[in-house]
Parts: structure tokens; C-alpha cells; sequence
């Protein structure tokens, strides 16, 4: 009997700490809502809406909420599940946005993202590089990209290529100097074959963006 009321105690206990947590996140979940609504804004979305849904679940070590994340990406669309978003170029703005407004808070010292530019155009890959230099402000950033509008951002670049050795692929990663940073932009606006005008391209987007 005693150990019952001790139970019945720390269960009461429990379900009030889980009420004044469900009080906190809902709190929080307005703040973060607008930040990240911000943040869409400026990565080419119309009118973006991003919601923080709190909604009850069984009691556990972890509350008694269960957070869905949702989104409207463009102006008439409904709300979404966040998991349910398609394209594979929205869901990378979506994931940067998160991160650029979560990475003060979250404490991370490094922030990797890969083929953030996967499905934009131009345009929106400065904005995304624009970004992702504003999150290296306070977190190292390491991105693979194929866009040299977000490669002419970074601060350094490192080359990673595949080669064959002793009939095994290998992968080796160089550390590239200043002429190094212009070709590789410069075959990432034009190609195979690099044209000086292509060099001359390169070599301004990254005077431009330091």
C-alpha cells in the first residue's frame, strides 16, 4: 500500500510536469513558426505558412505530445505534413530554413548538408548560399553542392573525386588554392570543356561573395 501511494504520488507528479512541458512547447512552437516563416520568405516560396502542431499522445519519458511539423509551400495550397512534401527542392529550403532559425538554439558546432540545392534554379541556390554563409556565422558548415553560386560562398573549398586504384574506387578529397576555386567553378558553370569567359565568370562570383 505504501508503494502504491508513492506511485500514485510520482504519477500525479508526472502529469503535471507533462501539462507546464505541453505549456512550454506550444510557447515555443509560436515563436519558431514565425522565425522559420521568415526564413521561407526569402527562399523563393509565395507566401509560405509553417505550423508547430502539438498534439496529445500517451504519457511517456518524453511528455504527452506529439509534434508534427507542417507546411504550406505555396499561396492557396493546404496545410501539410512536412513528411509529405514532394519535391525534393522545397524540402531542402524547408530543412535549411529549419536550420538557420534551430542552430542558435540547438547548440551544434558543425551543420552538414548534402545536395541542398537538389531541384532549384539559380536564383534561389544565391539565396540558399546567402544562407548557409549566414548559418557558418555561428556553426562550422560543410554542404556538397553542384551549384556554383553556393560553391563561390564558401570560405574554403574542398575537391572530392572518386578514382580507381588497384581495381578498387577510392575517394579522395583536395584542399583547392585560388586558382584551384576558379576552375572548378568555372567546370561547374560550363562543363567538361572551360572556356576562359567561364574562368572570368567564376573568378567574379567569388570576388563578389567574399
Amino acid at each position: 500500500e505504501k508503494l502504491e501511494r508513492q506511485i500514485e504520488r510520482k504519477q500525479q507528479e508526472m502529469e503535471k510536469i507533462a501539462v507546464e512541458l505541453s505549456q512550454l512547447r506550444v510557447q515555443a512552437a509560436r515563436k519558431i513558426e514565425k522565425e522559420i516563416t521568415e526564413v521561407l520568405a526569402t527562399l523563393q516560396f509565395n507566401e509560405p505558412i509553417f505550423k508547430v502542431g502539438c498534439e496529445a499522445k500517451e504519457l511517456s519519458p518524453k511528455g504527452a505530445d506529439q509534434i508534427v511539423f507542417q507546411i504550406r509551400t505555396n499561396v492557396g495550397e493546404a496545410l501539410r505534413p512536412l513528411h509529405q512534401i514532394a519535391s525534393g527542392g522545397e524540402m531542402s529550403r524547408v530543412m535549411l530554413a529549419l536550420r538557420s532559425v534551430m542552430n542558435t538554439k540547438s547548440g551544434a558546432n558543425t551543420v552538414v548538408f548534402d545536395e541542398i540545392d537538389a531541384g532549384v534554379s539559380g536564383g534561389t541556390s544565391e539565396k540558399i548560399g546567402i544562407k548557409l554563409k549566414e548559418i557558418s556565422d555561428t556553426a562550422q558548415v560543410l554542404c556538397i553542392t553542384h551549384s556554383p553560386q553556393i560553391a563561390s560562398l564558401a570560405d574554403t573549398h574542398l575537391l572530392i573525386r572518386k578514382k580507381v586504384t588497384d581495381s578498387r574506387a577510392e575517394s579522395e578529397i583536395e584542399e583547392l588554392d585560388e586558382s584551384g576555386r576558379v576552375s572548378e567553378i568555372a567546370r561547374i558553370i560550363g562543363g567538361v570543356s572551360v572556356t576562359e569567359t567561364q574562368r572570368d565568370a567564376a573568378r567574379e562570383m567569388i570576388e563578389n561573395n567574399q
